[in-house]
Formats: C-alpha cells, sequence, structure tokens
C-alpha cells in the first residue's frame, strides 16, 4: 500500500530533520510532504503554511495538494515534542501492516472522556494523528475540516468553559494541558483548537464515517505508550517549573 505522511510543524527547530529521518527509517518506502505553519519559515522542502486555523489549515491544505490514491498520515510535530516517538513509530508500523482498508473509517489516536460535555463527543479523534485510507475518507475529512473552521465559534456551554479553563490553566503535574498558558491569546488559540479537535469527530461521524484507534490491536502496548505520555509531559512540568518558567 502507497502511503503518505503529510506533517504540520511550526517553528525552524535544528532537530526537526533528525526527527524526520527517524519516521523515515520505520517507513523507507513512504512519501512525505512537511508544511511549516511559522511565517517566512519554511525551507526549500516544505510548504509554506497558512497558519489560518493552526495545525488544522495545514491538515486541510496538505489534503488539497496531495494525490488521492494511497493512505494519507496526517501528522503534527508533537509527535516528537509530546509523545514517546520511537514507541508509537513502532505501534504506527505494526498497525499500517494489519490495517483494513475500508472506505468509511478513520483511524487514529482515539480518547474516551466522557459525555457529559455537550460540545465533547464520546469517542474523539486527538488531532495530533489521523491516518485516512481511501480517497472518499479524505474527501469527507477534507469537507468536514473546511466547514469546521470556517464556521463561527458558538457561545459555549459554561460546562465547557469550566473545562476549557480548568484543562488549559491546570496547575497538576500529570494531568491537563502540556504547555504553560502565559497570555490570553494562548488560551484562545488552546481553546480554538481544543473546540475544533472535539468538533471533527463529531462532524466525521455526522457524516458517515467511523472513528477507529489505532490501539485496538495492542491494547496493552496502547495504554502503555499514552502512559509514558504523561510522563513525559509530567517530567516536562517539573522542570519547567525548576527552571522558573
Amino acid at each position: 500500500m502507497k502511503i503518505q505522511f503529510c506533517i504540520v510543524r511550526f517553528g525552524d527547530d535544528s532537530t526537526f530533520q533528525n526527527n524526520l529521518d527517524t519516521i523515515k527509517r520505520y517507513f523507507p518506502k513512504a512519501e512525505f510532504k512537511v508544511l511549516n505553519n511559522m511565517p517566512h519559515s519554511a525551507n526549500l522542502h516544505e510548504i509554506q503554511g497558512s497558519n489560518e486555523a493552526f495545525e488544522f489549515s495545514g491538515y486541510l491544505e496538505l489534503l488539497e495538494i496531495s494525490p488521492q490514491d494511497g493512505i494519507i498520515i496526517l501528522l503534527n510535530d508533537t509527535l516528537f515534542k509530546h509523545h514517546f516517538t520511537l514507541g508509537w513509530l513502532r505501534l504506527l508500523q505494526r498497525f499500517c501492516e494489519v490495517m483494513t482498508v475500508e472506505e468509511n473509517i478513520i483511524y487514529g489516536d482515539i480518547r474516551w472522556d466522557g459525555t457529559a460535555l455537550l460540545e465533547r463527543p464520546n469517542p474523539f479523534l486527538a488531532s495530533w494523528l489521523f491516518i485516512i485510507p481511501t480517497k472518499k475518507s479524505r474527501g469527507i475529512f477534507a469537507e468536514s475540516l473546511r466547514n469546521l473552521i470556517h464556521e463561527p465559534i458558538p457561545t459555549l456551554s459554561p460546562d465547557y468553559e469550566l473545562f476549557l479553563s480548568q484543562w488549559l490553566g491546570s496547575g497538576m503535574i500529570w494531568k491537563g494541558w502540556q504547555g504553560t498558558l502565559k497570555d490570553n491569546a494562548t488560551f484562545e488559540r488552546k481553546s480554538k483548537c481544543i473546540y475544533w479537535e472535539h468538533q471533527l469527530s463529531a462532524h466525521l461521524t455526522k457524516s458517515g464515517i467511523l472513528i477507529y484507534s489505532i490501539g485496538n490491536e495492542s491494547r496493552v502496548g496502547y495504554a502503555l505508550l499514552r502512559a509514558l505520555d504523561r510522563m513525559k509531559i509530567g517530567f516536562w512540568r517539573i522542570a519547567c517549573r525548576f527552571k522558573g518558567l
């Protein structure tokens, strides 16, 4: 099966090329497209992104120039920053060897966070990874994404507003967003991204797409990876506090 990685990054991190080479070792026959969302920062081998809707517009811009055949794997560069990279690449490699290519399925890192909030479906796909196996599912994904990021965000329910403030402003080591809230602009940006992340899965489901976890074939390994990710984020927070960031 032909596989194309479409990766969204932001910045000029000098380690990115080494990380990209690591993916290529796991997927030597895959094709790669990289979009850089930082203004005026794309190198000769990258596509300059608009950053209109952060990684979501980056995904859409990559899909619009990707071939219509084969499997598309959408990633953003948090794979290298906030996830146990090698473990996820091994899981992804094994999954691609056994995955079922069906018209109405999109695979990824699925989350079950409860149904108490109107704006948050249960389950939903985390927005750092999407595996899109067919032309039909790619078209539905792109259309859902296009509609979502151009729709005005409605007034959110009080419970969802509370969830956003608690998640983004969490002072706990092992729970909450992996970043640090330094200003209102960061809060607004991340609030939009979380809302879009939740609503994208809702749009896909309404369009007849099934969302499916790449961890279903290796539940123990998947659970371990999720735990290691949280540990990595926790230790990063400890280091930030130690440095006074």
